[in-house]
């Protein structure tokens, strides 16, 4: 900053005096998809957003949801005047941009911005519901504007950062009242290829595959399992063939330190990854690429009478062995559990048999199933995937397998699936193929099975609502059809494609699950009063299949 003085050739007047100053700031390029993050959608309104940081703003009860605008701008730069309702909801809709009420978080009033990219005209039933309900025009006039609202997720089972070091659960073996109690999966024999024979493609039979390879991904993606950390008291539901992809990068992780690391040939970099990962459909891309399924894991020397040949073990050979096995275990629990779970009627709901996730990712021959021991609160899940006939794998150390896009928005406690609480976490992308199977997505409140019913909860959690210290449950709760019928109405709740619920007991409706029959709403058992046994699933003392014993599925603890 400098002053200067000009000289004033007319006495009588006072010289002037030029005040000026030097204002400089760095403008910063972030190239980070914004698209995809929380609060963003309000950057489709300009061309080229300029933020200023550090400029001081409206307390909120929330961080990070968005651009706080007034009304009157926010329809301006929709190229509109007016707030019309259409359906009994409020729009604020231009020719090729909608602004849509989304929910209400304290005074803040949560918009989202939808859009044509190519200019044409936007629908007003192309909102695809994601308004906030009751909002009247009243509302708008007192309320605070936020533009900007997302909910995705990074679905992360098969993805290539996932972490695959994952340890044994030590879990016993099943006992004598378990389903599985006397089962038992063992590999495959590979055929010896004595002959080469030629298949004429023309005379195959209609039942025979003409790509056997995909005909078998499409059959696991429509199976689904349960992947279960019994150190931290939680798990995920994913798709059939995410789940394969994640025992494979697991058994080629596992590969890279065994007895034969000196003989593994894979090359990590050389693997083609999905051109949109972290979607329940990236492991149907990345098992399918003709690329990645003809790399070499080992060679092989192969000899007939007169040569010996040189041939190559390759990561088909190694997706069709893990899909074999899993094929086995799928079919045993289609077995045992019959149409919509009913087999596990008399089962109790504290056990949850599986198999071990490192058993089949380290080749042990023959693989034995376990039993892990659910508490009193963990057991509201169990009937839905028993119903699907999912599958359950164990293992200690699974990481987060689903994880929201971004935390803006999510308090600590909830921006990570809490641990030691028994949930299931579960895509939406998942859970609404399964409703268009197994029950009937449009019926309210949603039908997960035939008999099982999605009481969904669309509460924000106190501590960012409130402002208080306590952490809300979030969890929904699932109720047999016939007792979510007398229940009251908890509003309509839109399904989306995207982001992910969690199931689990919620104190805050006071239904419990007993091991059998329908559950009962009263005061959470009291520890002492809880069916688990922390001695059944702790993992103290090692669990091992004996040997002695050829084809026992039980197991003898050390």
């Amino acid at each position: 900053m400098g002053v200067e003085e000009s000289p004033n050739h007319l006495a009588s007047k006072p010289p002037i005096t030029t005040s000026f100053c030097n204002i400089s700031f760095n403008i910063d390029s972030n190239a980070e998809d914004y698209e995809s993050s929380n609060g963003q959608c309000w950057h489709h309104l300009f061309r080229n957003p300029l933020v200023v940081k550090g400029y001081p703003i409206p307390r909120r009860s929330a961080p990070n949801l968005g651009l706080e605008i007034s009304l009157d701008t926010m329809a301006g730069l929709a190229q509109t005047q007016y707030v019309n309702t259409f359906n009994n909801k409020i729009f604020i809709k231009g020719f090729a941009t909608m602004l849509v009420p989304t929910q209400f978080c304290g005074e803040l009033l949560i918009w989202h911005l939808l859009y044509k990219k190519s200019g044409e005209r936007i629908s007003y039933l192309d909102s695809q519901g994601t308004h906030a309900e009751n909002i009247s025009l009243s509302d708008l006039e007192r309320s605070r504007h936020i533009l900007g609202w997302c909910q995705k997720v990074r679905y992360c089972a098969g993805a290539f950062d996932a972490n695959y070091e994952i340890d044994r659960s030590w879990l016993r073996g099943s006992h004598a009242n378990c389903r599985l109690k006397n089962v038992f999966v063992s590999q495959g024999k590979l055929i010896k290829a004595d002959h080469t024979a030629a298949h004429g493609e023309r005379d195959k039979p209609p039942h025979i595959a003409r790509d056997p390879y995909k005909a078998r991904l499409t059959w696991i993606s429509r199976k689904y399992v349960v992947l279960w950390d019994v150190e931290h008291k939680r798990g995920w539901l994913a798709n059939g063939t995410s789940a394969l992809l994640h025992l494979l990068r697991a058994s080629l992780e596992s590969n890279k330190t065994d007895d034969l690391k000196f003989a593994f040939l894979f090359k990590p970099e050389r693997f083609n990854e999905a051109t949109s990962p972290y979607t329940v459909s990236s492991a149907m891309e990345v098992l399918t690429n003709s690329a990645n399924l003809n790399l070499e894991l080992y060679a092989e020397s192969r000899q007939d009478e007169s040569t010996i040949a040189k041939t190559h073990y390759r990561l088909r050979d190694r997706v069709e062995l893990l899909h074999s096995i899993l094929e086995q275990i799928i079919d045993y629990q289609i077995e045992i559990a019959g149409r919509n779970g009913e087999g596990f009627k008399s089962i109790a709901r504290r056990d949850l048999e599986g198999w071990d996730f490192k058993d089949i990712t380290t080749n042990e021959d023959p693989i034995y199933p376990r039993v892990a021991r659910l508490k009193a609160t963990g057991k509201g899940w169990v009937d839905f995937t028993r119903a699907i006939q999912a599958i359950t794998l164990f293992g200690r150390g699974f990481g987060g397998i689903i994880q929201p896009v971004t935390t803006s928005g999510l308090c600590s406690y909830w921006d990570t699936l809490p641990s030691d609480k028994h949930y299931l976490a579960v895509s939406m992308a998942d859970l609404s193929r399964i409703m268009d199977r197994f029950g009937h997505p449009r019926a309210s409140p949603p039908r997960l099975t035939e008999s099982i019913i999605w009481y969904p909860s669309n509460r924000i959690c106190r501590c960012i609502e409130e402002g208080s210290t306590e952490h809300s449950n979030l969890a929904h709760v699932i109720l047999p059809s016939h007792i979510g019928q007398t229940l009251p109405d908890n509003g309509s709740f839109q399904l989306k494609d995207f982001g992910a619920v969690v199931f689990g007991h919620n104190k805050d409706f006071g239904w419990f699950w007993k091991d059998v029959g329908d559950p009962e709403n009263g005061e959470q058992p009291l520890p002492d009063e809880e069916s688990d046994s922390e001695v059944g699933d702790s993992g103290i003392g090692s669990s091992v299949v004996s040997s002695t014993r050829s084809g026992s599925p039980h197991a003898r603890t050390l």
